[in-house]
């Protein structure tokens, strides 16, 4: 889900804050700020310790803003990490060394700029919406406070502009010690949880103090259980919620608790997932999807044995096991996911 820190003139970003926004957020990292009258981007910085030897030459002096990337869609490659310089086209964004009027950073899934190929494709849903919205409004955007906030409602996310002389954010951004953070991502020495050879980070500011549970009903025609199993019923199936809020005493005991218990009330192994959008009343889109796929099977590395989207309800259902639920978010892509049982 990437995080965006912004710090303005003469304050100092503790190197804690770096170091757990990378550990959670480590398909690349960008740093923009004010250089003698332009906005000066090194990006593509690939390992941590790239990141630091980059942020040694940046002037504490100056406004500066701090991208770190987890892929969503664009390949993981220097050039699509951020901040991005607004422009029209791909290749421009590409520069990992440039000066600019004018620098973009993205923390967020926009669907509607996503790319079909996902995580294989050559740009990202930040570089779409930048080169087809940002770019054309450009300097606007900096004093208009009705367009940064059709831009946050459109897209349900946040964003970080800066041009020579000043840099502001749009959406939601926590505020400490007046350095502002996208996310509560930097504030935790995160707990790894591994599925094969990838490892997830909890991001919840909220950490795991108990399983949280909550049960509502919801109609599904159809419903794949994968390995050649359906259970075509078209009666009201009950969602058993499980919140993975993890925190320094979550261990693998607590996990079986939760496991046993979620079984205890009817959910199944292996565990069948439905992905809501978050945004209930529009429901999942089929781009949503491809992205949820995509992020869990091609990111994370979880194997499903079976898949199912359901486009009379906006519901995505996914066959797991159960020692890939405890790599996920609780957020995934533009969705939250809950239990079937």
């Amino acid at each position: 889900m990437c995080i965006i820190i912004v710090a303005r003139k003469g304050l100092k970003v503790p190197m804690e804050h770096f170091k757990n926004s990378w550990d959670v957020n480590s398909d690349g990292a960008g740093i923009a700020y004010n250089d003698n009258g332009v906005v000066h981007i090194k990006k593509g910085l690939m390992t941590f310790d790239d990141f630091q030897k980059a942020l040694s030459e940046v002037p504490v002096a100056s406004d500066r803003m701090f991208h770190f990337r987890i892929a969503t869609s664009g390949k993981i490659v220097p050039g699509v990490t951020h901040p991005y310089p607004v422009e029209p086209n791909y290749k421009a964004m590409y520069n990992t060394d440039v000066y600019t009027s004018m620098a973009c950073a993205h923390n967020g899934i926009i669907s509607w700029c996503a790319p079909q190929k996902g995580l294989q494709e050559s740009f990202s849903d930040s570089m779409a919406f930048i080169a087809g919205y940002v770019h054309p409004l450009r300097d606007s955007i900096m004093h208009n406070t009705a367009l940064q906030e059709l831009i946050s409602k459109a897209t349900g996310s946040k964003f970080a502009f800066m041009t020579s002389d000043e840099v502001i954010t749009v959406g939601d951004f926590v505020n400490a010690n007046d350095i502002l953070y996208s996310n509560t991502t930097y504030k935790y020495a995160p707990i790894a949880y591994y599925t094969k050879n990838r490892k997830f980070y909890s991001d919840d500011d909220d950490w795991y103090d108990g399983c949280g549970y909550g049960v509502y009903n919801h109609t599904s025609p159809y419903v794949s259980y994968g390995k050649g199993y359906t259970n075509k019923n078209e009666q009201k199936a009950e969602i058993v919620s499980l919140t993975s809020y993890l925190d320094n005493d979550f261990d693998e005991d607590d996990f079986q608790a939760m496991k046993d218990e979620a079984i205890s009330s009817g959910a199944s192994e292996p565990v069948v997932l439905s992905f809501l959008a978050k945004d209930k009343d529009r429901g999942l889109s089929y781009l949503d999807a491809e992205a949820i796929i995509d992020f869990l099977c091609s990111d994370l590395e979880i194997v499903a044995y079976g898949c199912d989207f359901d486009d009379v309800h906006k519901v995505m259902y996914m066959v797991v096991d159960w020692n890939s639920v405890v790599v996920m978010p609780e957020h995934v892509c533009n969705s939250t996911w809950s239990v079937v049982s």
